[in-house]
């Protein structure tokens, strides 16, 4: 059984089953969202058109449940140096990370990043939702960060204000000396990043596709060139082509046998 640069079709928790302890060393997953829709996905040419559902039978009791087998399997593939991200919404987050505390260990909670993005249309009876939500968990306390990966460019007003030494310097002595990092700012836990639009050339017909440079900078932030990146709900392999991107090696599973 091949252990990288496949794509199992199937139901991820029997691939999952006959795979091997601990030798994947970053998983993201993209599942669905409990949001009780129908989607159309477009394929190839854009004249032919299958949907799929994102509806559970018996509630959110049963979503969890049926989450809960799959991240099991997940945290067992991990190596103990792994990371794990789970992309939800508002529907169920709350949720998952009770579920995920509970096999991760709450000590293992390492971010709620909200990914935030503009969209059009808004509720009339409530605030337009305008957020996912990536729960980030590590398997122990010895896990990949490449902070320097990562930075982001400092504002320029930052930039005026900062890029001289904060603080009195007296002698060998220095109070509060400071200076910005010539690599750049350290992120926080909210990332502004803007959906694919519909003309972009990245976009597949997809509907739930998510913009590569959401998971480049995952990727970057949590694994090194050569580490494995797993990703057991790939649809059109977004996570694999941007880890292939970062000399990265790669496995995938998902339920449909159609590769956009």
């Amino acid at each position: 059984m091949k252990l990288e640069g496949v794509i199992y079709c199937g139901d991820n928790l029997y691939w999952m089953s006959r795979l091997p302890d601990e030798f994947v060393d970053l998983c993201y997953i993209d599942p669905p969202f409990f949001s009780n829709r129908n989607y159309e996905v477009i394929f190839g040419d854009g004249e032919e058109i299958r949907s799929f559902e994102d509806r559970w039978k018996g509630g959110i009791e049963n979503y969890i449940e049926w989450m809960r087998d799959r991240v099991r399997e997940i945290h067992r593939l991990l190596k103990p140096t792994g990371s794990f991200y789970l992309h939800c919404d508002w529907h169920a987050s709350h949720y998952l990370k009770v579920m995920c505390d509970k096999i991760f260990g709450y000590q293992n909670f390492r971010n709620e990043i909200v990914w935030c993005y503009r969209g059009a249309g808004y509720p009339k009876k409530d605030f337009g939702r305008r957020h996912d939500v990536i729960l980030r968990y590590s398997k122990g306390d010895d896990y990949r960060f490449n902070l320097d990966d990562i930075r982001e460019e400092y504002a320029e007003t930052t930039k005026e204000r900062f890029s001289h030494y904060i603080g009195n310097v007296r002698g060998d002595r220095d109070y509060g000396v400071q200076k910005l990092n010539p690599l750049g700012k350290q992120p926080d836990d909210w990332w502004q990043i803007q959906p694919i639009a519909p003309s972009a050339k990245e976009r597949l017909g997809y509907p739930t596709q998510k913009p590569e440079v959401l998971l480049e900078r995952i990727i970057k932030a949590s694994s090194n060139p050569y580490d494995l990146v797993f990703d057991c709900f790939c649809a059109c392999g977004t996570t694999l082509v941007a880890a292939q991107k970062l000399a990265r090696r790669w496995l995938g599973i998902d339920v449909s046998p159609y590769r956009l």
